[in-house]
């Protein structure tokens, strides 16, 4: 899986490798001549400043071996200047157990630890610097690269108090968390209005997690309440449309 993370993140970098340059951007092509600079003007089709956007994306999330977990999420997003803008985003996740989950059951008997996500309300400030037109089958399709860093409120649940102990039956309690939230997103526009977006976002918290302990001898098998360093990653396929 983390294989799977690193390509996307490398094809969406070489996608947008050079594809940065404002209106007034200077470079100097020393292997022309080094001494003449050449101004580069990037006409944008469509400008971002002052714009105002809804986007629906789907997802897969990936950060629990046990989990199947699919999501839905609505966006809102303003660009206050051409590269920079706010988002605010609400996402529902709908889990269901992975085969392992099962089959970790079926044969050692132990319940694995789980903490499900349920629903994330976050907001996000937005930096995309890179703009850029790709030429296909002659049609040119315009995009822009960003990255976005902000925080989220997150609901989950977890089997925390009563993994471990077989004489209880397995429950789900709810939590609350409070989470660093990061993405890169690489959007390509179908039109003035409408666009395709690609997404990578990562949530980043502490959770009370088990610590489990094997040795016999210790007389206990789980000690519950100590913290994690929790991360899961949402893959999104999304459309969007721009005011």
């Amino acid at each position: 899986m983390k294989n799977i993370k690193v390509l996307l993140i490398c094809i969406m970098a070489t996608l947008g490798m050079n594809s940065y340059s404002s209106e007034d951007s200077l470079y100097d092509f020393l292997w022309l001549d080094p001494d003449k600079s050449v101004y580069v003007l990037q006409n944008k089709l469509y400008k971002k400043k002052n714009s105002f956007y809804l986007e629906l994306d789907g997802s897969i999330a990936f950060g629990d071996e046990f989990l199947n977990t699919h999501s839905a999420t609505l966006k809102m997003a303003y660009y206050f200047a051409e590269e920079w803008g706010i988002e605010l985003f609400g996402t529902k996740y709908f889990n269901s157990f992975a085969f392992n989950y099962s089959e970790i059951k079926r044969i050692t008997s132990i319940t694995p630890f789980l903490r499900r996500p349920e629903m994330a309300l976050g907001a996000m400030l937005l930096w995309t610097p890179f703009y850029g037109k790709i030429n296909t089958f002659n049609k040119i399709f315009y995009f822009d690269w960003g990255f976005g860093l902000g925080g989220a409120y997150l609901q989950t649940s977890s089997n925390l108090k009563t993994v471990g102990d077989n004489g209880l039956a397995e429950r789900f309690d709810d939590e609350t968390q409070t989470a660093i939230a990061v993405k890169t997103d690489f959007k390509v526009r179908l039109s003035k209005n409408w666009h395709l977006n690609t997404e990578i976002k990562s949530f980043w918290f502490t959770g009370d997690t088990v610590f489990r302990v094997y040795d016999a001898a210790l007389k206990r098998e789980n000690d519950a309440g100590n913290k994690k360093l929790t991360d899961f990653y949402d893959f999104m396929i999304g459309i969007g449309y721009t005011f």
